[in-house]
C-alpha cells in the first residue's frame, strides 16, 4: 500500500527578494513517509532560459534560531524565461523547523552566468570551453588531436629506433 504526502502547512514565500533574478513564489510543508519535506515554486524572473540555480536554505526553529544551513542546487531544469519551476522530490527538513528563508546565489544559462553580491544580481558571460593549446605554428598539442594511423605509429618507431642507433655509434666513436 503506497502512502500519501501529508501537507502540513502551504503558502505564499514573504522574505525579501533580488527582483530581476529567481524567486520563491509558494511553499509547502509536506510529511513524505515521515519525513519532513519542503516543497517549492520558484520563478525564472531572468530574461534567458535558466539551465541550473545555486541557493541557501536556512532552516529556523520556533524560537527564530538556525536550526541547520545548507547550500544546494537544481541541474538540469531547462526553464524558459518568465516560467515557474517546482522542486518534485522535495527538501528533507529537519524535525524542528518551522521557517525557512532561501538565498540564490548563482543561476546559470547557456550564455550567462547570474551571480548574487549583497542585494544584487550580475551578470556575467558563461564560462566558454577551454581554448586549444596551440604552438606558435598553429600546431593543435590538445591529447584528441594526436591520432595516429598504424602506418603512422611504426614509421615514428622505427624514426625513433635509427635516431637511437646513430646516437649510439657517435657515442662509440667519441669515447673511442
Amino acid at each position: 500500500m503506497s502512502s500519501v504526502d501529508k501537507i502540513t502547512i502551504k503558502g505564499i514565500y514573504k522574505h525579501p527578494q533580488i527582483e530581476g533574478f529567481v524567486s520563491v513564489k509558494q511553499f509547502m510543508f509536506v510529511y513524505r513517509d515521515g519525513v519532513k519535506h519542503l516543497l517549492l515554486r520558484c520563478s525564472n524572473d531572468t530574461e534567458t532560459v535558466l539551465r541550473s540555480v545555486r541557493f541557501v536554505l536556512t532552516e529556523f526553529n520556533r524560537d527564530g534560531e538556525i536550526l541547520n544551513v545548507r547550500h544546494l542546487s537544481y541541474k538540469d531544469i531547462n526553464v524558459e524565461a518568465g516560467e515557474t519551476f517546482a522542486s518534485p522530490q522535495g527538501i528533507p527538513l529537519s524535525e524542528e523547523c518551522v521557517d525557512f528563508k532561501i538565498s540564490f546565489v548563482r543561476a546559470i544559462s547557456d550564455k550567462h552566468t547570474y551571480k548574487v553580491t549583497g542585494k544584487k544580481a550580475y551578470v556575467y558571460y558563461a564560462p566558454q570551453k577551454e581554448p586549444r593549446k596551440e604552438s606558435m605554428f598553429g600546431v593543435d598539442f590538445s591529447a584528441s588531436s594526436f591520432k595516429l594511423s598504424q602506418f603512422e605509429t611504426i614509421a615514428g618507431l622505427m624514426a625513433a629506433a635509427v635516431l637511437l642507433c646513430v646516437t649510439a655509434l657517435i657515442i662509440i666513436q667519441f669515447l673511442r
